[in-house]
């Protein structure tokens, strides 16, 4: 399975990408936001989506958000956007 990974108005990639690295995940519970961090990687989805960018240094997140055929079922990551390739 290979993941699409999408960014509106972006051309190819270099030629040596660096992948996307999710760091941590975002949850809505009910007793409100959850952030944790993830062995999760991107991987294991069809497709992500690069939410918010914009880093003025190198320890900000950019936020991603991955899911597999329903999109309603989908997760928000925190992470590095990189090059915007899955290893």
């Amino acid at each position: 399975m290979s993941t699409n990974c999408i960014v509106l108005g972006q051309k190819e990639p270099p030629t040596h990408p660096k992948p996307i690295q999710f760091v941590k995940y975002m949850d809505n519970r009910q007793s409100g936001p959850y952030i944790d961090d993830t062995s999760i990687t991107p991987k294991f989805f069809k497709n992500i989506e690069l939410i918010a960018s914009g880093r003025t240094t190198a320890q900000e997140y950019d936020i991603m958000f991955a899911y597999d055929d329903d999109r309603s079922r989908g997760c928000l990551f925190l992470g590095f956007w990189n090059d915007g390739v899955v290893e």
